[in-house]
């Protein structure tokens, strides 16, 4: 990607309530990586929305041909995506943002599946933990989907140990998005607290039973519940829980900060074999931010722009839809209380 084309970013237009749908791809489309890699996809009558993307990514990049109606082009990627078998979100609706991410990235790689996919490994009789881990993250992310699915895809394990005998278990978990929660009661949080609050233990008081000693979980011998990851993705999207599940909105400011990254290290398990890896800083790509409530409201997006001056408010554009406007133009507070989801990327090494 030219330096001249990452300069300019064009919207995309909202053609029957499709915010939701725009300003993820254009969070999605200021990465680096991701925008690479969609790059590098030959059209395919095979593999539809992977080709909807590229021209999507040529638009949005200013490198689309003369003549190409992007009204026309959305229409039918809208069209496509409520007749395939992956989506369940419905045309004209106001949908999730989080939900629409979840959905296109499952069926892109569901396009791409068996690509460059290594050799499998024979595996051991008696797995430890790392090897339990490994074999999760082959069966579901490495064999299935390869490059894509290690792009998208991070790992984490849910520990419980028994307050009668000490045991410990552990379950694998992939995701894509790695949800976090806001303190209670607090107005202004940094990244870094978020991911604190999700990652703290918990005491579990009913309804588990060890598979050791057989004891069951109660307020007077609780057992212990900790969330710690495994292995981060190439590309990370970190989603708020802004509604509860009666609806109501948290409008908590969200600051971003450089310990974010080291939080995120803290909170890596001890046995996983990333645990003191230093790989290149995250980047922020963009960010799709929510206005109004669970039952209607508006969804924009801000990225970042690679090529322009470090540190300059021109590197960052809203998009609103087909509209792009400089962030030094919006109020810091008003977006800082309406973000909803964040995509970083580790810098692609040439």
């Amino acid at each position: 990607m030219s330096t001249a084309a990452s300069m300019t970013i064009h919207g995309f237009p909202n053609v029957a309530n499709t915010c939701y749908l725009n300003s993820v791809l254009s969070a999605l489309l200021s990465s680096v990586r991701t925008s690479t890699w969609i790059n590098s996809i030959e059209e395919s009558d095979s593999q539809p929305v992977s080709t909807f993307l590229g021209l999507l990514r040529d638009h949005f990049h200013g490198e689309s041909k003369e003549g190409t109606s992007i009204h026309d082009l959305c229409r039918q990627f809208t069209r496509l995506l409520h007749k395939h078998p992956k989506f369940t979100l419905e045309v004209g609706r106001q949908n999730d943002a989080n939900e629409f991410l979840l959905q296109l990235l499952d069926a892109v790689m569901e396009e791409h599946k068996n690509e460059n996919v290594p050799v499998k490994a024979q595996e051991p009789a008696r797995l430890r933990l790392a090897q339990k881990m490994e074999k999760a993250w082959q069966e579901s992310v490495l064999y299935p989907y390869g490059d894509i699915g290690t792009m998208f895809h991070g790992q984490m394990v849910h520990q419980m140990k028994c307050g009668a005998c000490s045991a410990l278990s552990h379950t694998p978990e992939v995701f894509t998005v790695l949800t976090l929660s806001f303190p209670t009661r607090q107005t202004k949080v940094c990244v870094s607290d978020c991911v604190e609050y999700s990652f703290r233990n918990e005491h579990i008081t009913d309804s588990w039973k060890c598979e050791k000693c057989s004891a069951i979980a109660s307020s007077s011998v609780p057992a212990t519940k900790s969330l710690r990851l495994w292995r981060l993705p190439q590309v990370l999207v970190l989603g708020f829980k802004r509604f509860s599940p009666t609806g109501h909105k948290d409008n908590a400011q969200v600051i971003m900060e450089n310990e974010m990254e080291e939080s995120l290290t803290r909170f890596m398990c001890s046995a996983s074999p990333f645990a003191n890896d230093r790989p290149e800083k995250y980047r922020f790509c963009g960010s799709v931010h929510h206005y109004g409530s669970a039952r209607f409201g508006h969804y924009t997006s801000l990225c970042s722009i690679p090529g322009l001056s470090s540190g300059s408010d021109e590197e960052v554009r809203v998009v609103d839809d087909d509209n792009v406007s400089s962030s030094s133009e919006h109020d810091s507070k008003n977006l800082q209380k309406s973000i909803y989801m964040v995509v970083f990327e580790r810098p692609l090494v040439y």
